[in-house]
């Protein structure tokens, strides 16, 4: 049997695991290739493959949901909004690079707000801390947005480049347990997109994108006017989250 057939045969079993599994119905999931798995379990199978199988996940898509789980927070001195996850927000995935300096993903920067819901506010970058931060002045945009908390969800899209201690990496950056083949282009294959939507509606609140350093490099400025104005669908099929689910 090919290692290929193999890896599919585990993803399929692991995958009837799930709809049989009392935790089924969990606001978080995980999907490779748009199969949902239990993460930690193709985690635990990747600490022990054969090492003729170690690179069978490596290029694979990997999409992380949550939903039902936003928190919204409002400085009003500081005029800021800050949107986080109760309980965590993809712990098993690694999404930057481990040591300061190293080579690929250091935080994600905003391409897109929505208008509606942000106003003119301005979007910061952020990392590992995994909270959005927008700059907001006018309140009424706020109880907009706190008034549809419970239909938010986070979507986070990569590629699998990786395993790190308990996580998998979507980048080849920082001591890897696990490592895969450099990819034959040479652009950065590793870029990582971050979708808020509201799931009642359909609509599309925030796209952001990793911003990949080199060895090195100095991160940015912290706050990102964030001016594009063109919706997500104008980019092409694929730029809109809500078409792949």
């Amino acid at each position: 049997m090919s290692a290929l057939k193999r890896l599919s045969i585990i993803i399929a079993a692991i995958t009837i695991f799930l709809m049989v599994h009392q935790k089924a119905c969990c606001a978080e999931k995980y999907y490779i290739d748009n199969q949902r798995v239990l993460l930690y379990k193709v985690i635990n199978w990747w600490y022990d493959c054969l090492p003729e199988e170690s690179t069978q996940l490596c290029g694979s898509r990997i999409k992380y949901e949550n939903r039902g789980n936003a928190r919204i927070l409002y400085d009003a001195s500081e005029k800021e909004l800050t949107l986080g996850v109760d309980g965590g927000f993809a712990d098993l995935l690694a999404l930057f690079s481990q040591c300061r300096g190293c080579r690929g993903p250091s935080h994600f920067q905003c391409t897109w707000l929505n208008r509606k819901y942000f106003g003119q506010g301005r979007a910061k970058k952020f990392g590992r801390q995994r909270t959005f931060t927008v700059e907001i002045a006018d309140e009424n945009q706020l109880r907009i947005l706190r008034s549809m908390q419970h239909h938010l969800v986070f979507v986070v899209e990569g590629i699998i480049g990786g395993l790190m201690n308990g996580q998998i990496a979507l980048h080849q950056g920082g001591d890897q347990l696990k490592t895969c083949p450099e990819p034959e282009q040479s652009d950065e294959p590793y870029s990582i997109r971050l979708t808020l939507f509201n799931s009642k509606t359909n609509e599309v609140l925030a796209t952001y994108q990793t911003v990949h350093m080199q060895q090195g490099a100095t991160i940015p400025s912290f706050v990102f006017p964030c001016r594009n104005t063109r919706r997500p669908g104008q980019q092409g099929r694929s730029s809109d989250p809500t078409r792949s689910r």
